[in-house]
């Protein structure tokens, strides 16, 4: 495997041989790569949440949502 500062380097070569038309399109990719990584990282900030909730106030929560969000209620005060 190329170790990250040749790939780096490989891939700045790549984009400075590339035509003035596909930058644009280079830019747009790089950034909903960067927005991929942002969100993942978003998503997994949550990881483990409800690692503390205890078996009984876990199914309360799963087993009734649905009914909940029907009616309206909640009963977390």
């Amino acid at each position: 495997m190329i170790e990250s500062n040749k790939l780096r380097q490989k891939i700045i070569e790549r984009v400075k041989n590339l035509p003035d038309d596909q930058l644009n399109t280079l830019e747009g990719y790089l950034e909903n790569l960067e927005k991929d990584i942002h969100q993942k990282s978003e998503i997994l900030s949550f990881a483990g949440i409800f690692k503390d909730l205890d078996d009984a106030t876990m199914d309360d929560l799963t087993t009734n949502l649905h009914e909940r969000r029907l009616t309206g209620t909640s009963r977390i005060k």
